[in-house]
């Protein structure tokens, strides 16, 4: 069928419904591989002209690859510190040893595994509802201007998509096929997309329901869906104990992976007043790395080469984001408005679909995710937009409803005003017009901080010299890359820094302070010139005063014939 001869049908939202246990799935036609190839296209472009046109990436990243440096160097006990068992970090420290640029390649990959999600979350949603929905919601994906900035972004959240994707398609699979290979395979994917991103966890939901769902009504496959279940779980402990004796085989203990959040959400379920460590304000990932280096200015930690793991609390607390308005502002901008009231009119229009058993665990899993936001905000006082696309994957499918509902209201619309030919263009032309705008919106997305923060890398760099070894605060890796033309040393854990200072033999510290509250960078400051270390004015720099530079007295002294060589060369 052309375009020309869309009609009213194409885009009526289906009335049919596959229930698991049907496991039933729409054979594809050539019209609709020729689709989802143009969904890849669309997805693909815009994603990749943003990794072509960014900058100075985004702090997470800058972490990201600390981390994976600290796989490289066998600072396990660094690399483990935050994130702890983790695969993003392997990934990228694996293609620093394929001999690629880690940064170049993490963000190629950024942009191919958020490509590729569209694959399993229409394989999914086809088998879930329809195929028109799936083509319709991997429409709502490749658009969502949230996740065309973030895809080049070197961080973990492209490739969790992709392994949450695949985990719920290879789960429904599993539970209506009752194949071993598909509930092996959605227990692999599961373990590897919890250790990727916490919200991970929350596959275990599906992972329990479906199966169960299918239990109760067929007692002729109910061993083999037992087995299966219990093999997907399985998965899990399997994957930690690789990941300990591959990765970590010279780790001195064994590590069983990041409890923290778990942790929290007992902490604030029973009501307790333990307030867990800070988590720096506006990152997602970067550890409270002052919580320990802090401790530099008494004497017990300028003698000890023991690090401090007390998580005692900062003299001056973090500013905290507690209120109903910012986590509101927060879930609207990243969830977009658009897919939000489409999301809304498919949960309205189609609760004989949508509150089906299989179906609601969905909303459970959004329902949990939106939950531990807020309970990270109340408890942490922190906040990222990043934590609610989570909820993206299981509205999907109400997402693609609403939006094959809105475009039949168009199309009934233009025909009512005696507008017979051309309704259906009308409104798939509606369609286009509103993802170019959200295309154009995450293309046109500026970073002026980010830019800030790389011109006085590239003035330290300019004015102190080429071969200079940086040791940074999380927050002012962006500075120290710039620097130095490579990744400084981070100080990622709470080990004392005059510790670091001697590990690496760093010759410029760089502290920030907007971040770290103000008296601890001061007290690390002095510290430092106490040991005969000297400060580097920024006065002239604009914008820098959220970062103090401090260097060794030699070092200034290097610097300065430096720049008097320079000028004489001029």
């Amino acid at each position: 069928m052309s375009f020309a001869q869309l009609s009213h049908e194409t885009f009526m939202p289906p009335a049919a419904d596959y229930p698991l246990r049907t496991g039933r799935a729409e054979p594809l036609g050539r019209r609709d591989i020729l689709w989802l190839g143009a969904l890849l296209l669309i997805a693909l472009l815009p994603r990749a002209f943003v990794a072509c046109q960014l900058g100075p990436i985004c702090d997470d990243g800058y972490f990201y690859l600390a981390v994976s440096e600290a796989y490289e160097r066998g600072d396990l006990d660094t690399a483990l510190w935050y994130l702890n068992i983790n695969i993003y970090p392997v990934l990228i420290a694996g293609f620093d040893r394929l001999g690629a640029d880690p940064l170049v390649a993490a963000q190629a990959w950024g942009v191919a595994v958020a490509t590729l999600t569209i694959l399993p979350l229409f394989g999914w949603l086809r088998r879930l509802l329809d195929r028109r929905v799936a083509l319709a919601a991997c429409g709502l994906y490749a658009i969502h201007p949230e996740f065309i900035e973030i895809s080049p972004e070197p961080i973990r959240d492209a490739t969790f998509w992709l392994l949450a994707a695949t985990s719920l398609y290879l789960l429904w699979r599993a539970a209506a096929e009752r194949k071993a290979w598909l509930f092996v395979g959605a227990g692999l994917a599961l373990a590897a997309a919890a250790h990727t991103r916490s919200e991970g966890w929350l596959l275990m939901l599906p992972a329990t329901a479906w199966p169960l769902v299918r239990w109760r009504e067929s007692r002729r496959d109910r061993w083999r869906l037992s087995l299966g279940t219990a093999a997907t779980f399985a998965m899990t402990p399997l994957f930690v104990l690789l990941f300990n004796v591959t990765v970590l085989r010279d780790h001195d203990r064994w590590e069983l992976g990041k409890l923290e959040h778990f942790r929290l959400a007992a902490r604030w379920i029973v009501g307790s007043d333990v307030v867990a460590p800070p988590a720096i304000s506006g990152s997602a990932t970067i550890p409270p790395a002052f919580v320990g280096l802090s401790m530099i200015s008494t004497a017990s930690a300028a003698t000890s080469n023991v690090a401090d793991r007390s998580h005692e609390m900062p003299e001056e607390p973090l500013k905290r984001c507690t209120g109903a308005s910012s986590y509101l502002r927060s879930a609207v901008h990243a969830l977009e408005p658009v897919p939000l009231i489409l999301m809304l009119i498919g949960a309205v229009g189609w609760p004989h679909l949508l509150l089906r058993r299989e179906h609601l665990v969905l909303s459970a899993i959004c329902i949990a995710v939106l939950t531990g936001v807020w309970v990270r905000q109340v408890t942490l006082g922190e906040i990222n937009g990043r934590y609610f696309l989570a909820c993206f994957f299981p509205a999907s499918g109400a997402a693609g409803l609403g939006a094959l509902w809105v475009l039949s209201r168009l199309e009934r619309g233009w025909k009512t005003f005696g507008r017979q030919r051309g309704a259906a263009i009308a409104a798939a032309t509606t369609a286009v017009l509103i993802g170019t705008v959200h295309v154009v919106e995450a293309v046109a997305a500026e970073h002026p901080s980010r830019e800030r923060e790389a011109a006085i890398g590239r003035h330290l760099g300019e004015q102190l010299g080429p071969d200079r070894s940086f040791l940074v605060l999380p927050h002012a890796c962006r500075v120290g890359y710039y620097a130095g033309g490579q990744l400084p040393v981070v100080a990622l854990d709470d080990t004392p820094l005059e510790t670091l200072l001697e590990r690496y033999q760093s010759d410029t510290v760089i502290l920030e302070n907007s971040y770290t509250p103000a008296s601890q960078c001061e007290a690390l400051a002095e510290h430092l010139k106490l040991c005969g270390w000297r400060t580097y004015d920024l006065g002239d720099v604009p914008d820098s005063e959220g970062f103090v530079v401090l260097t060794r007295a030699e070092s200034i002294a290097d610097a300065s014939r430096l720049r008097a060589t320079r000028r004489h060369r001029r």
